[in-house]
């Protein structure tokens, strides 16, 4: 049987069942397992890679997350100083890049307690022309946007008749 409508069916079952029948909300109380189906469900949450914790533990850190975002309190700040006016930056899946300096790309990857991401930073040389980037590091994929090396001007003019 299918996974994601094993686990919809589930959720709605756990959700809407438990007002009817207190055998199965209180199976469902015990249950660590059971209630951290039903908030990731809730959340629209994916369950991640697999963990070291047990599921009371990993919805102990699910329900701390979810109170942190209600009120949007942040575990932790960090202050990643611009590179100048001409900082050329991109934010994209927890990747924080910029370019300002000549011939560089400094890449930040920001931390998370909650998926077990460490913080890293790193540079990756650039070309002299490079204009503009995008990026993807979910696909491990980055654009570079060439400056043209000729650059070519058309001039109209008119000449007014004294």
């Amino acid at each position: 049987m299918n996974t994601i409508p094993c686990l919809l069916l589930f959720f709605f079952f756990a959700s809407e069942a438990g007002k009817v029948c207190k055998f199965l909300r209180s199976a469902v109380d015990k249950s660590p397992s059971a209630q951290y189906a039903v908030e990731l469900a809730a959340s629209g949450i994916e369950d991640g890679t697999r963990s070291q914790l047990t599921a009371a533990s990993r919805l102990a850190l699910l329900k701390e997350r979810n109170t942190c975002w209600d009120a949007l309190k942040w575990r932790e700040t960090r202050d990643l100083p611009p590179l100048g006016l001409d900082t050329i930056w991109e934010f994209c899946g927890g990747v924080f890049a910029q370019s300002g300096l000549p011939g560089a790309l400094r890449l930040h990857r920001l931390p998370s307690q909650y998926r077990n991401i460490q913080a890293t930073s790193w540079r990756i040389p650039l070309l002299s022309n490079t204009h503009d980037f995008v990026m993807d590091p979910a696909q491990d994929l980055l654009v570079l946007v060439k400056k043209p090396i000729l650059m070519y001007a058309h001039f109209l003019s008119h000449v007014l008749q004294v």
